[in-house]
């Protein structure tokens, strides 16, 4: 739509994007569904919940993206912190689904701000994992023959360093046995090929 046409290729026809569900809303917090347009083609469509069936009008849905942007730009643009990140994104899941594009956005920009920082605590390990597997998983669905990109590959780069990272932890501790850091090790240095 913002580049002055409608795309009528097959995952733009699919209300769910091809699994990728960019678009998607959170139905309620009673319900764990998806609420996608019924016609992604058409600009009134009205969207269903994938769960409970719930229709909303599209002007609602563009009520709850308004809503979602009101909520982004309550926070400063300048030097955002981790913090602040973390609590656009805890907003934002009630009104958005895991995979909107929104979200991955602002998911991609607070790995960035770990990657820029020097995380030293345990959570903020764990969550940059975890981001770094949410973005992967991200990039599969919408870009899966771009295998190789430069992107991708600083983000497995970021994922196979911070497992490491953990993981060389739990060695010490005794939590975790040499084969699995031997492993880690393995997939650093496959990635340096």
């Amino acid at each position: 739509h913002t580049w002055n046409f409608w795309c009528c290729c097959p995952r733009c026809r699919d209300p769910a994007e091809g699994g990728a569900n960019l678009s998607g809303l959170t139905c309620s917090p009673s319900c764990p569904g998806v609420v996608l347009p019924l016609s992604p083609l058409d600009c009134d469509s009205d969207w269903v919940c994938t769960e409970c069936g719930q229709s909303r009008t599209d002007m609602q849905a563009q009520q709850v993206m308004q809503q979602a942007l009101t909520e982004i730009n309550s926070f400063s643009k300048e030097n955002i912190k981790a913090e602040e990140l973390e609590e656009i994104i805890c907003r934002l899941e009630k009104l958005l689904c895991s995979t909107h594009y929104v979200l991955m956005e602002i998911q991609q920009k607070l790995m960035m701000v770990y990657m820029q920082m020097k995380v030293v605590d345990r959570p903020a390990k764990d969550r940059k994992i975890q981001l770094c597997h949410n973005i992967l998983q991200y990039m599969d669905k919408i870009d899966p023959d771009n295998e190789n990109s430069q992107k991708r590959q600083r983000v497995r780069s970021c994922l196979v360093e911070a497992k490491l990272e953990v993981l060389t932890q739990d060695y010490r501790m005794g939590i975790v046995n040499k084969n699995r850091l031997a492993k880690a090790l393995g997939e650093k240095q496959e990635l340096m090929c």
